[in-house]
């Protein structure tokens, strides 16, 4: 599988409008994905990130986080496929 890799990928933009952004613990969470290839299922997660959250208890729905990913940090939990989809270009 080769995919087109970029160093880091913005999710959204962050505006809190008042509230305080919270930074996620990047050692107590995860970003994981799903896949296909081939038909067999395959699964993997980035190991570098970084996030902030907005929310208000008053609020709920004005929910807002912004998350960078390091894209070349992505593990498919083998060393022969992270090289090739790392090596990608």
């Amino acid at each position: 599988m080769r995919l087109p890799i970029s160093a880091t990928v913005a999710l959204l933009v962050l505006a809190c409008g008042g509230v305080q952004a919270q930074s996620v613990d990047p050692a107590r969470s995860q970003i994981s994905f799903g896949f296909k290839q081939e038909n067999v299922p395959g699964s993997g997660k980035f190991r570098k990130f970084t996030a902030d959250v907005c929310f208000d208890a008053a609020k709920p729905e004005a929910l807002k986080a912004a998350v960078e990913i390091d894209v070349t940090s992505v593990d498919l939990g083998d060393p022969g496929w992270n090289s090739d989809i790392q090596g990608a270009q």
